[in-house]
């Protein structure tokens, strides 16, 4: 027996939770319900400082730190609205359902027959191994940790689980991989000590696409696009929104060891805005007359050429090449800025700010 769920090279994979779900997602990704989804998604940046670490991600944080319960005065409107949901967990175009691991270790024989059940039914599987078994992982046989995975065949002839996640480096960069794993060790990694002892997420996560209507609130997404612009620094929390991120992101220039996830985030968020732009244009949301394609793809284009600047000032250390870091990341700043602007004037629609069903007529394309 052999099936194989499709699966497909995320646009934006980040993260691990990025990755997986847009590998699913992007089967699809000429439905409409998509692009939609889409549009309500990956429009805000967030950027929080954990003790000198940055950590950053879209839209809403996911941080278990952040002190809500603080005085009026210091508190913000960030989390008010519906969307985003671009999680595993809430993303509205996924069917999921969650299964405990104690009620699986009695029904199957193995982890690797439960998972040879479900995806018979067309369900992508999604929880922690220990990497430390896992042979493509880069510190297989070294350190033990988990690693949240998502799970998407099985081939009886090859003994073969197929998953993927950030195991590289295969080619010397880290990235998203699909990869197959052997029976055993998929087991070995799955029934760890080690991994048991150290869950996250203790239930596993069984999901499929689920076509669904998604609606666009043209006020909604016009407020989002005005909040990112504006963006929020929350000195409370040492957590920035929206543009302030670059800011936050430009003190690290100044460390001699950069954490290039911060730089991909911006990359990716240049490459969603050229799509968002690109499906707000197509489902006849901008007015008719706009016509800045152009400056969208420039404003991609010029995020990559940064982040390779970045990647060259790294490996050289030269303070010519980090001065020029620092002038052009000031300039890909303010093309994203001109986008959103662009962006923001073109939608027709609601001029009202958006907080919850208040004060904001429904109007949904």
């Amino acid at each position: 027996m052999k099936k194989i769920l499709e699966v497909k090279k995320p646009i934006i994979a980040c993260d691990v939770d990025d990755a997986d779900l847009m590998a699913v997602l992007m089967v699809h990704q000429n439905s409409e319900n998509y692009k939609k989804w889409f549009i309500r998604n990956y429009i805000d940046l967030w950027c929080y400082d954990d003790n000198g670490t940055k950590i950053m991600g879209f839209d809403k944080p996911r941080i278990n730190k952040l002190h809500c319960f603080r005085e009026e005065s210091t508190k913000h409107d960030y989390f008010d609205r519906p969307f985003p949901d671009n999680t595993l967990f809430d993303c509205e175009l996924i069917y999921r359902f969650e299964m405990d691991r104690d009620t699986l270790e009695k029904k199957y024989d193995t982890i690797v027959d439960m998972v040879k059940y479900y995806i018979d039914l067309e369900f992508y599987l999604y929880f922690e191994l220990d990497c430390f078994y896992i042979p493509v992982a880069v510190y297989n046989q070294k350190i033990h940790y988990n690693s949240k995975t998502l799970i998407y065949g099985y081939d009886d002839e090859k003994q073969v689980v197929y998953v993927a996640d950030f195991y590289g480096p295969f080619d010397r960069n880290v990235a998203y991989k699909f990869r197959g794993i052997s029976y055993t060790d998929f087991v070995h990694a799955y029934s760890s000590y080690e991994c048991s002892k150290n869950l996250q997420y203790e239930r596993l996560l069984l999901f499929k696409y689920c076509e669904k209507d998604i609606s666009i609130n043209k006020g909604e997404i016009k407020y989002a696009l005005k909040r990112y612009s504006s963006g929020f620094d929350d000195r409370y929390n040492h957590i920035c929104f929206g543009s302030k991120c670059y800011d936050a992101i430009m003190e690290e220039l100044n460390k001699k060891y950069l954490d290039f996830r911060l730089f991909n985030y911006i990359c990716s968020h240049a490459k969603a805005m050229n799509l968002r732009m690109q499906y707000l244009k197509e489902l006849y949301i901008l007015d008719d007359g706009f016509s800045a394609q152009k400056e969208f793809a420039d404003f991609e284009k010029y995020a990559q050429r940064v982040r390779n600047m970045i990647y060259k000032f790294v490996v050289s250390q030269d303070r010519n090449v980090k001065e020029k870091v620092e002038e052009t990341f000031q300039i890909l700043k303010e093309k994203d800025l001109h986008c959103t602007r662009m962006l923001i004037e073109a939608i027709n629609g609601e001029e009202n700010v958006y907080r919850w069903a208040v004060g904001l007529k429904q109007q949904d394309v």
